[in-house]
């Protein structure tokens, strides 16, 4: 598939779906029918989905806004109100004046608009908005760029770099004070949260914090926060003993949990541990015969949807779904969850997350026909023509009597540099493109954790070459392996089908759309199916259960925006393989499918 402008496709859809809620708005108060007011849900609901896949997140939170007052009027069986109708026509008019996406400004003042807060959106910025508008230095930007352009008109390229340096570490430190904040603003609250959850479980917790001065993307706290409330809640619940059970093992009647922060490498690192009892291996083993998944690890079993080693659910932990949605949403970040444990003395979640400098240094290389990057803090020195040291089977380079281990990323073939890293290894490349700076973008790849933008207009891989380490040819296995699988997307929202469809064509597999449910029944000769909920006709729910009925042996993803736990479940009930929220890295979808194509 060609490139294409996906703000367009979806501004294109915006527009189209907004006018559906107009005409249902209208036929409702016609006729009465409450049929209107379930569609008017179902639009809003698609246009958050397809803001959230664009990454237009004002939209996505609007939506989201209006979808839950269409979702309780429906619900309860209540009117909906010519204010509330009012309120909502303008905030349309709104949406279809917008070329980009909603500023906060703007998402803020629309959401006190339909809260009834203020009266209208048309009253001029207020002196708060102005004071934000000049904080955040435009004034400043605008006359560094008039000093590059002026410079660069009269031919002072040298001034006119300069500039441009300043004026990147000048913007470099406004993002970071506009869209990072301090680690431990996740933790505000906690005492309250453990001392609810431990009076709810009978039981004595002290919570102890200990957080380095680190920063996180502000757009992640919200999330992070939610996966840390589940990790305490399941502590709590089902770690630390009751009070008098504790006293008969020689512990302090109070439990405690312990958060801390830390800066390991190029992640940061939060580990919430317990004193409790640990976790019962044997009684996970147990379960896990029940459950059918006893070819899993049993520290990972824990992690899977609906996986609870508790005979039924409490107030605290749920129906097994919180560290499933804990893991979810860390991995769609680039990270990982892990636990360790000791029975009687303990167990410890550990998440990493990886550190996205907003700038970071990169030198830029051809090997054979790939591109790709590396950090430039991990290259020691560049030879040309590098000798190269043959012993059996390996390949070293060899630079003043010292021997570094030869990595291969494709069949060079020249010899045309060598690059030497800090790890005593070293790799051939065929040219040498330059030394930039880049945006890194969290997003995995087979040889990479992430990869760095705006050098071309390609996201370029970022080489981990611990993932590439003693293989042959990570470029090459790939070329090798071409995948002829092909995949149903069932969504009718356009931008949707149109993203996952370039997203997965560009790795390689064939794809077939379909605007709902029944349109996916007529189709066949596809290896797995991804699918919507919110749908017209049949739901997502009903269409997969249809679709497992017809083919039994293809794997189904569900890919929506519904995150409850009751979605979740109705979803893996239908017969789902898997359960993804739009909104979260596409990669992470990509090892799903890889995962059940696999098996």
């Amino acid at each position: 598939m060609e490139d294409m402008d996906f703000s367009s496709v979806f501004f294109d859809e915006l527009r189209e779906k907004l006018e559906e809620a107009e005409n249902s708005l209208k036929n409702y108060f016609e006729s009465k029918d409450v049929s209107y007011l379930k569609e008017l849900y179902r639009v809003f609901h698609t246009i958050k989905g397809s803001a959230s896949l664009v990454g237009f997140s004002g939209f996505q939170r609007v939506a989201h806004k209006i979808e839950e007052i269409f979702k309780d009027i429906y619900e309860n069986k209540r009117e909906i109100s010519q204010q509330d109708t009012a309120r909502i026509m303008r905030v349309i008019s709104v949406f279809k004046d917008k070329k980009d996406d909603l500023t906060e400004s703007e998402i803020e003042k629309i959401l006190k608009f339909l809260e009834g807060e203020i009266s209208n959106l048309d009253d001029e910025r207020d002196s708060s908005t102005n004071s934000e508008f000049e904080s955040l230095g435009y004034h400043e930007i605008l006359e560094s760029v008039i000093k590059v352009e002026n410079n660069i008109i009269l031919g002072n390229v040298n001034l006119a770099t300069i500039e441009l340096r300043n004026l990147k570490k000048y913007l470099n430190e406004l993002i970071q004070t506009k869209e990072f904040v301090q680690v431990d603003r996740l933790f505000d609250g906690f005492d309250n949260l453990v001392f609810q959850e431990s009076t709810l479980n009978g039981k004595k917790v002290r919570l102890v914090l200990e957080c380095q001065d680190l920063k996180i993307p502000i757009k992640d706290v919200q999330a992070l926060r939610d996966s840390l409330v589940h990790i305490v809640r399941n502590s709590i619940a089902h770690g630390i003993e009751p009070p008098n059970e504790r006293k008969k093992l020689g512990k302090s009647e109070e439990g405690i949990i312990k958060i801390s922060t830390h800066l390991d490498s190029e992640n940061i690192s939060i580990i919430v541990e317990d004193d409790g009892s640990g976790i019962d291996l044997e009684r996970v083993k147990e379960k896990m015969r029940f459950s059918g998944y006893d070819t899993i690890d049993p520290l990972e079993v824990i992690f899977q949807p609906g996986f609870s080693t508790r005979d039924s659910s409490d107030l605290s932990s749920g129906r097994g779904m919180g560290l499933y949605a804990a893991k979810t949403f860390i991995e769609s970040r680039g990270g990982s969850i892990n636990i360790r444990t000791e029975r009687g003395k303990g167990t410890k979640f550990i998440i990493r997350l990886p550190i996205m400098f907003i700038v970071k240094k990169v030198i830029v290389v051809r090997s054979d026909t790939n591109i790709f990057a590396i950090d430039l803090s991990e290259v020691l020195f560049v030879q040309n023509n590098p000798n190269v040291f043959e012993f059996n089977t390996s390949k070293s380079l060899r630079y003043n009597d010292e021997l570094y281990e030869l990595l291969t990323l494709g069949e060079f073939k020249s010899r045309t540099f060598g690059v030497f890293l800090k790890n005593k290894r070293a790799i051939l490349v065929d040219e040498i493109l330059g030394i930039f700076d880049g945006q890194f973008v969290q997003q995995r790849s087979n040889i990479s954790k992430y990869f760095v933008k705006n050098i071309f207009p390609f996201p370029v891989p970022v080489i981990d070459f611990e993932l590439i380490k003693n293989t042959t040819s990570s470029f090459e296995k790939q070329k090798t392996s071409e995948r002829k699988a092909t995949v149903l997307i069932v969504d009718d929202s356009n931008i949707t089908r149109l993203v996952v469809q370039s997203f997965l064509e560009s790795r390689g597999y064939k794809v077939m759309q379909a605007k709902n449910g029944i349109e996916a029944l007529e189709k066949s000769g596809f290896d797995l199916a991804i699918v919507d909920i919110e749908m017209p006709g049949i739901d997502g729910y009903e269409t997969t259960k249809r679709l497992k009925k017809k083919f039994p042996e293809i794997p189904v993803i569900i890919l929506t925006t519904r995150s409850s736990t009751e979605d979740v479940r109705k979803g893996l009930e239908s017969g789902a393989n898997a359960y993804m929220i739009k909104g979260e890295n596409l990669e992470r979808l990509l090892t799903l499918i890889e995962r059940f194509l696999k098996g």
